[in-house]
């Protein structure tokens, strides 16, 4: 990816799903190291940071078990 702009047809964003951010763009680029942080714009990384946040949520709800159930 890089830095030009582009109008994506689905934007999903933290206000979307009335999240609040886990992580500033600014933590979220030491995060990804400079060669992949250098390639998306702030407005890329946020909404990375928005899906990987939903996708997050999602994933822990859909592994509730139920106390009578084991695990494997």
């Amino acid at each position: 990816m890089s830095k030009t702009n582009y109008t994506s047809a689905k934007t999903n964003t933290l206000e979307q799903y009335n999240l609040k951010p886990i992580i500033s763009v600014k933590e979220a680029r030491k995060l990804l190291g400079k060669k992949v942080s250098d390639q998306l714009s702030d407005e890329e990384v946020g909404r990375l940071i928005g899906n990987m946040s939903f996708l997050a949520d999602r994933l822990l709800d859909a592994k509730h078990v139920p106390q009578n159930e084991k695990m494997v």
